[in-house]
């Protein structure tokens, strides 16, 4: 018998195989650009770069605000 992990990843590759031939089918896989260094962006400080700071900013504190409340057992599902 599988284990959840092994089942899990089977499930991921699965779910990737028939989304690539799904895509495949449907004509939406874009071909090979040669010139692909000519489309290619640079790092700059848009619009993007500061929401990601904001947002990482705010999960890194609700991160740390996480550890410092204590877990119980009713709400973390843990087996005492």
């Amino acid at each position: 018998m599988m284990n959840e992990n092994a089942k899990f990843f089977h499930h991921k590759v699965l779910t990737g195989v028939l989304t690539d031939s799904a895509f495949a089918a449907l004509g939406l896989v874009p071909g090979p650009n040669p010139d692909i260094r000519e489309a290619m962006t640079y790092f700059t400080f848009n619009y993007t770069f500061w929401l990601n700071l904001v947002f990482g900013t705010a999960a890194a504190y609700l991160f740390v605000l996480s550890a410092k409340v204590p877990c119980k057992p009713t709400t973390c599902r843990i087996k005492s």
